[in-house]
């Protein structure tokens, strides 16, 4: 059995609503850098390469 525990940023780090960074994004949109950690795990989880420790 393999058990994956994913770690993302909270508070300011993981949802800052900065214009600056607004400008670098393509959508214009900040503030959601937290919920980007988890879909970025839930897919690596679901890559190939995670595949071989399972």
């Amino acid at each position: 059995m393999v058990i994956a525990s994913v770690q993302y940023r909270t508070s300011q780090l993981g949802f800052p609503a900065l214009p600056e960074l607004a400008k670098e994004s393509p959508l214009g949109v900040t503030g959601n850098y937290g919920v980007l950690d988890l879909i970025k795990a839930s897919k690596w989880i679901n890559c190939p390469e995670a595949q071989a420790f399972k």
